[in-house]
């Protein structure tokens, strides 16, 4: 299934007569889109961004149903949950676009997951052990796109 950026290379190769590297080029000059991690780098760490979001909506669940029994503690979890989730989620998207932002994104995400994996070592439920571990997968995918490892 091609996508948007491929139809327009492809388009842009066969109006100007280039080859397709010459329109990657062209196209990333004019969209500011960065090609210095593959696709298939980039596509792992939106789908453990996404995996990660996914969790940390669980999580967010789990917290406000304990928050609401009385248990108070777990608000300051709810809180960094619903954050590191509505981060992961942009980062994931902008890796699918292969936005040029993507790596100051992958930033913030690897620092909110980071946060996260610290406030979750200290609980035992099973969402917040499962939102650990995608957390700490997430951060680590976020690290090789930003040291281009």
């Amino acid at each position: 299934m091609l996508n948007r950026r491929d139809v327009i290379l492809s388009a842009a190769a066969m109006i100007t007569g280039c080859n397709r590297a010459a329109a990657t080029s062209a196209y990333a000059s004019m969209f500011g889109t960065v090609r210095s991690e593959s696709s298939r780098d980039r596509g792992m760490t939106a789908a453990a961004c996404s995996e990660c979001a996914t969790a940390c909506s669980v999580l967010t669940r789990f917290c406000v149903e304990r928050v609401v029994a009385g248990e108070t503690e777990f608000a300051a979890l709810q809180e960094l949950s619903h954050n590191c989730g509505d981060i992961c989620n942009v980062a994931a998207t902008l890796l699918r676009r292969e936005g040029a932002l993507a790596p100051a994104i992958c930033q913030a995400c690897a620092d909110a997951c980071d946060r996260l994996v610290e406030r979750c070592s200290t609980l035992t439920a099973s969402e917040i052990q499962h939102c650990d571990v995608s957390a700490s997968r997430c951060a680590i995918a976020c690290r090789a796109i930003i040291t281009g490892v």
